[in-house]
């Protein structure tokens, strides 16, 4: 497998054995101002090489930096030049409020920041009473320091590998703190191992480098001498014309979005080979749908603590309604509550200053998901819930709300739903864009009728109530309960 090519290497040695396998071939392409800029293998590990030879100069080993975790081609130099020199990338979501930002900051007490000129403000008004360097990532190298002037110098390349081991601190991501405070990840060099074995030549980065799974299709990329485009969920329908990729990865909203303009012949995805799914489920009649038109469709799992997908899967390697099959890099079991449990060098060292809850997430060296699924007998793994959201009758039956709700979603009127458990009943809360239609709300009902004759009592539901409006979400595009 293609993970076994790059096991047990630093970031360093990563960048370093991806220019020597591809050299000239394209590996990141981005648009800036209606041009097209591509970069080849070779040319981004001498910008990451020059990057590095600015780190080195500030002696900023073993240290942390904080780094916006914008997807723009010079941060992702940046981040590989801060593990190649030693240092830990701490790469941060500048779009969270500030306190969380200043929160992140006060515990890793970084060296150094490095942003865009858009949040320039909100890290100077923390970093100047601190006294902190800030660097910014300015394209048009009209600032008097900036990344873009550290890769465009003419100077002579120095290799800088801070000789560190693959086990050692290399970053840190936020978890998303949809429920709570987001926790500080710390992982391990082992945390960007690549997981996914690559058929087709050009992909698009929608997500950003601060959720693990942007960093981990740029690793992917990198390791099997892919062409990835640069892009973001935003601009990203737009961004497919320019650069006419063969795969993309996103959340289930937006491919959601973009088979809603397939079938209104808006967009043209004839090209593609493989639309996968990641930060969530996919909706299985979009799978159905887009098997109908020749594109493999699949899901990703994992998480920021397990550094990204724990599972793998390929077109020969697939099995409807299953995340993948289990990667040879981790061990995965289920606890008798049910619980995905997940080992392995990949999963994260700790929660940052937070004693407590590494000790209640890591137990005796397995990492405690809080989904609940199974595994089957040719190692597929399939996801049905999560422990915090079961919800215990009192006849003592628990049920898991994701599965009544991955069947609800069968109905064509229902656009979203969220099922829980009140006064002893199951209650789904739906929302339909024309729910006020009565014909809607009767259609819904009769379809919940016909589920609940094909259940068990307990999976029953007794009551449903009509939204007007759609769910919250949260950064990852799940719903927010």
């Amino acid at each position: 497998m293609q993970y076994e090519n790059f096991y047990g290497l630093t970031a360093y040695e990563m960048v370093k054995k991806a220019k020597d396998a591809y050299g000239d071939k394209i590996f990141c392409s981005y648009q800036r101002k209606g041009q097209i800029t591509d970069v080849s293998f070779a040319k981004f590990w001498i910008d990451v090489q020059h990057v590095a030879h600015q780190l080195e100069k500030r002696q900023i080993k073993g240290k942390y930096v904080i780094l916006e975790g914008k997807q723009e081609y010079e941060l992702i130099v940046v981040f590989y030049a801060i593990l190649s020199v030693g240092a830990i990338a701490a790469v941060i979501n500048f779009d969270l409020p500030e306190k969380e930002i200043y929160r992140a900051s006060d515990m890793l007490q970084p060296v150094l920041f490095i942003c865009t000129e858009d949040n320039l403000e909100v890290v100077e008004a923390y970093a100047e009473g601190k006294k902190i360097p800030c660097i910014v990532n300015d394209s048009d190298m009209e600032s008097e320091e900036s990344v873009a002037k550290w890769i465009q110098t003419t100077e002579e390349v120095y290799e800088y590998d801070g000789m560190q081991k693959p086990e050692d601190p290399a970053f840190v991501l936020m978890t998303s703190g949809s429920t709570s405070e987001s926790k500080l990840v710390l992982l391990s060099h082992y945390g960007i191992l690549p997981a996914k074995e690559y058929y087709y030549p050009k992909n698009i980065l929608l997500f950003p480098i601060y959720h693990i799974a942007g960093m981990g299709m740029i690793t992917n990329c990198l390791s099997k001498g892919v062409n990835i485009c640069i892009s973001n969920m935003k601009d990203g329908l737009r961004d497919m014309e320019w650069f006419q990729p063969t795969e993309i990865a996103a959340v289930p909203a937006f491919i959601s979005a973009l088979l809603k303009r397939v079938r209104q012949n808006q967009v043209d995805i004839s090209g593609m080979k493989a639309i996968m799914s990641a930060g969530a489920p996919q909706n299985l009649e979009d799978v159905l749908y887009l098997k109908s038109l020749g594109i493999y469709s699949g899901s990703t799992y994992g998480a920021t603590e397990t550094g990204g997908a724990i599972i793998y899967h390929t077109e020969e390697e697939s099995r409807y309604g299953s995340v993948g099959k289990v990667g040879p890099w981790n061990e995965v079991k289920i606890s008798e509550q049910g619980e995905i449990l997940v080992k392995g060098k990949n999963v994260m060292l700790e929660y940052l200053g937070n004693e407590e809850e590494t000790k209640e997430a890591l137990k005796d060296g397995w990492y405690h998901t809080g989904d609940v699924g199974h595994i089957d007998e040719d190692g597929f793994l399939f996801i049905t819930g999560r422990i915090k959201n079961i919800i215990i009758l009192s006849n003592g039956e628990n049920v898991s709300p994701e599965a009544i709700e991955a069947e609800l979603n069968h109905c064509a009127e229902i656009e979203e739903v969220l099922v829980y458990g009140q006064n002893d009943a199951i209650v789904a809360h739906v929302w339909c864009p024309e729910a006020e239609d009565a014909l809607v709300r009767k259609n819904v009902e009769k379809f919940i009728t016909k589920y609940n004759k094909n259940v068990p009592t307990y999976h029953r539901i007794a009551n449903v109530r009509f939204r007007t409006e759609p769910f919250a979400r949260t950064s990852t595009g799940k719903i927010k309960r």
